[in-house]
């Protein structure tokens, strides 16, 4: 029935995994990454999750981390490779798009299994005089399909934080674009992560013996790791921190 039962299996290894979001804010202020992290003795470990490409490129996956970091390192490889050739970093969107055809090429050749992961590559685009351009958002699956996202969500419960996302999107959109940028993104940093925070939640208790192993296989004791890619007004310089609370202040 044309089903490609191997590219089926990578979909739900990506599905298995601790659940990311990501959201582009619509004034452009910012873009916000929240993921779920296993925690290691009290501290939060995300370094499996969250991979610097680029100088202004960073991608999140979810699913099976080793896949994750062998796209990462050709990720790195293929920026430098264009800023050798072409003298200047490739966009957002040429890493996107070289990202699905890693993970496209894997379900073709031979002796290949696809990629059980789905990347959700964030970054801005540099500009001829060397500014910082529009900030942009991506995601690809196992299958090599990638596309552009104003927000995006990837592992356990991912169709439910999809839904979340889609509602605050529209709701509260006109609420804040009076507001001050550092006030705005603070104030959509909150949204963002009480949106993992309830899917998160609400998937744990759920009384499925099937999912109950699948949590026990990864990690149910997680936290929130935060990320916030923000625009410095007064140099025009990227800013792209982890923060433990979402505030103004440390935004």
């Amino acid at each position: 029935d044309g089903r490609l039962l191997q590219v089926e299996y990578g979909m739900q290894a990506s599905k298995r995994g601790g659940p990311v979001a990501a959201f582009k804010t619509p004034n452009d202020d910012a873009i916000l990454l929240a993921v779920s992290s296993p925690r290691n003795g009290g501290a939060i470990a995300s370094s499996d999750k969250v991979h610097r490409i680029g100088e202004h490129i960073f991608m999140a996956i979810s699913g099976l981390s080793g896949d994750g970091r062998f796209i990462a390192q050709h990720l790195r490889y293929f920026c430098q490779r264009h800023k050798l050739e072409y003298g200047e970093a490739p966009t957002v969107e040429e890493v996107a798009k070289e990202a699905a055809d890693v993970q496209h090429f894997s379900t073709r050749r031979a002796g290949a299994r696809p990629l059980g992961c789905t990347t959700i590559i964030f970054g801005a685009d540099s500009t001829p005089s060397r500014k910082i351009g529009k900030k942009r958002l991506f995601r690809t699956d196992p299958g090599g399909i990638v596309e552009e996202c104003v927000f995006a969500a990837a592992g356990r419960n991912e169709d439910d934080m999809l839904d979340e996302l889609d509602k605050l999107h529209g709701k509260t959109k006109d609420e804040l674009d009076s507001s001050g940028a550092k006030q705005r993104v603070s104030l959509w940093a909150q949204f963002v992560r009480a949106v993992l925070k309830k899917t998160t939640t609400e998937h744990t208790h759920e009384g499925n013996d099937q999912q109950d192993q699948s949590e026990r296989d990864i990690g149910v004791d997680e936290g929130i790791d935060f990320w916030v890619m923000t625009t410095r007004a007064e140099t025009d310089e990227l800013l792209v921190r982890r923060v433990e609370a979402v505030t103004e202040r440390n935004l």
